[in-house]
C-alpha cells in the first residue's frame, strides 16, 4: 500500500516530498492540507531548505519511533490479555502464566530499549551548532511542531510544555 505524499516548498524554493502522515505532525501543515482539501503542494515561506530538511528528517524518524513503540505496546496488551486468560483457567495453566510473565518481561525490556534508542537519537539530533538549534526551535514554533519542544528532545525532565498534547 503506497502512502499519500505531499510536496513542501522551502522559502528558498527547494521541494521536499514527504508522507502526508509525517507532514501533518505540523499543525500549520495539517491546517493547510485541511483548508486546501485536494492540493498536495504547500509553500513554507518561513522555512529555509536547510532547516526544513532537518525538521522533516526529525519528523520522519519521530514517526518511525512512534510506530515501533505502538507495535511493542500492542504486543504488551496481547501478552497481558493472554496472562489474564491463563489466570482464569484451571490450575494446570500455571506453567503458561509463567511463560507469559517471562514474555511480558522481555517485551517490556524491548520497549525500554526502544525508548532509550529514541532518547539517544534525540540527543544526537540536537548536536548541531547553536544557530541551527535556534532555527530548529524557532521553526517548530512557527509551524507548530511541538514534539521538537518536548522536554525529552531538549534533554529536560518534568511535565510537557503548555502546547504539547499528550505525552512524548
Amino acid at each position: 500500500m503506497k502512502s499519500e505524499k505531499v510536496t513542501l516548498i522551502s522559502s528558498d524554493g527547494v521541494n521536499f516530498e514527504v508522507d502526508k502522515a509525517v507532514a501533518i505532525q505540523s499543525g500549520t501543515i495539517k491546517r493547510m492540507i485541511d483548508e486546501d482539501g485536494a492540493g498536495n503542494v504547500f509553500s513554507l515561506h518561513k522555512a529555509a531548505s536547510k532547516i526544513l530538511d532537518r525538521t522533516l528528517f526529525f519528523m520522519e524518524n519521530y514517526s518511525r519511533f512512534e510506530r515501533e513503540k505502538r507495535l511493542i505496546c500492542h504486543g504488551i496488551d496481547d501478552l497481558l490479555g493472554r496472562k489474564t486468560r491463563y489466570l482464569a483457567a484451571v490450575a494446570t495453566a500455571a506453567a503458561a502464566v509463567d511463560d507469559a510473565d517471562r514474555d511480558l518481561g522481555e517485551v517490556q525490556i524491548k520497549r525500554l530499549a526502544a525508548e532509550e534508542k529514541q532518547n539517544h537519537w534525540n540527543a544526537m539530533f540536537v548536536m548541531v551548532d547553536q544557530n541551527t538549534l535556534f532555527d530548529l526551535i524557532r521553526i517548530s514554533f512557527s509551524i507548530k511542531i511541538y514534539i521538537f519542544l518536548g522536554r525529552r528532545l531538549l534533554g529536560h525532565s518534568g511535565a510537557a510544555g503548555p502546547h504539547q498534547k499528550g505525552s512524548f
